[in-house]
């Protein structure tokens, strides 16, 4: 019966790893300065933390590497509940305007 317990929570856990490397394919984890220099519509991960907020759905981002603008919907907020200086994860595409990026955001985590 153990042996059994033990080889399920196995499966399980190496099921569990494969879906979420299934999921993070082609997405670029990045820093605030790796992302100035990618493509409009580029998927990206970055962590850091929301400075303040610049407008209804405008908010100032940093990590160690620099600043940049993000737009978040508010169906993105999905129930994330932040305050300043802690740590997220966004989930979100490259937004390049004519002089300036910033990024959509998609998800929230809280790290």
């Amino acid at each position: 019966m153990k042996k059994i317990f033990v080889s399920i929570i196995f499966l399980i856990t190496t099921l569990f790893s494969i879906a979420t490397k299934a999921q993070n394919a082609g997405i670029n984890f990045v820093s605030v300065e790796e992302a100035f220099k990618l493509n409009h519509g580029t998927q990206v991960v970055l962590e850091g933390e929301i400075l303040r907020q610049a407008g209804k759905t405008l908010y100032k981002f940093k990590d160690e590497t620099g600043e940049v603008y993000i737009e978040i919907p508010e169906k993105s907020w999905n129930g994330v509940d932040v305050g300043p200086n802690e740590k997220i994860q966004i989930l979100g595409n490259v937004f390049r305007g004519q002089h300036s990026i910033k990024i959509d955001v998609t998800k929230i985590i809280k790290l």
